[in-house]
Parts: C-alpha cells; sequence; structure tokens
C-alpha cells in the first residue's frame, strides 16, 4: 500500500513522523518540492524555458 499526504512545512511533518507506528518492514519516506510549476503557469520553473502558449 501506499499513503501519499502533504504538510505545510518540516515542522508539521516531522510532527506527524514521531507519532506515526509503522509494521516491520514498512518505509517512510519524505520529499521536498523545490519547484511548483505547470505547463502554463511557469512562475517557478527554469527562466531559460519559453513559456508554453496557452490554448484559447
Amino acid at each position: 500500500m501506499i499513503l501519499l499526504t502533504a504538510w505545510r512545512d518540516k515542522q508539521a511533518a516531522d510532527s506527524y513522523a514521531n507519532t506515526l507506528t509503522l509494521p516491520d518492514g514498512a518505509r517512510l519516506r519524505s520529499v521536498r518540492v523545490i519547484r511548483d510549476y505547470g505547463m502554463h503557469d511557469r512562475r517557478e520553473a527554469p527562466q531559460y524555458y519559453p513559456d508554453a502558449p496557452q490554448p484559447e
């Protein structure tokens, strides 16, 4: 089973991880999103890529 959850900051994620009881063999992984952008909203994208044209 895979469970994907999200928190606003590292402190909240750490608080959850400290209260979690995992069964034997289970793993807990953490990921930090540094950039968040999509095909049309390019504000946080690397600046050397041109904006994608938006459909009308």
